[in-house]
């Protein structure tokens, strides 16, 4: 359970268990209204209740985050992330959590992001025209 001081964070609009191969079984990813970026991590451990500790927490984005999914390719777990103010990024998330790239598409709003099948491209599915971006 994040603490409390995260309340100051925005109203959580999106969540994200990702399944990293090379680093932890599981990640939580969770984004705010107000453009935070949330990554919980599990601690190592044989025994007892399972515990979370906070990799990263940062905001990246001044506006609502509108989508996120995720893909494993070889090894690597990318995070694609949609938002209000329309951004749309890529992260890596292993031991660190970093941004590939982030670029923003005029007068799109991003209602759904999806990896393309080449494992390399993003589909964007605009919320105001129906369009599909790549």
């Amino acid at each position: 359970m994040p603490p409390q001081n995260h309340v100051q964070l925005g109203q959580v609009t999106c969540v994200l268990w990702l399944h990293c191969q090379n680093f932890h079984d599981e990640i939580l990813c969770y984004r705010t209204s107000l453009g935070y970026t949330v990554f919980w991590g599990k601690v190592p451990s044989n025994q007892g209740p399972e515990e979370y500790y906070e990799m990263y927490a940062q905001r990246n984005v001044e506006q609502e985050i509108m989508c996120l999914t995720s893909k494993s390719v070889a090894g690597d777990t990318r995070l694609a992330v949609g938002t209000r103010d329309s951004a749309v990024q890529v992260w890596k998330v292993d031991a660190e959590v970093n941004v590939v790239f982030s670029v923003k598409i005029a007068g799109v709003i991003p209602s759904t992001v999806a990896f393309a099948e080449n494992d390399r491209d993003v589909l964007v599915f605009s919320r105001e025209n129906g369009k599909v971006y790549v």
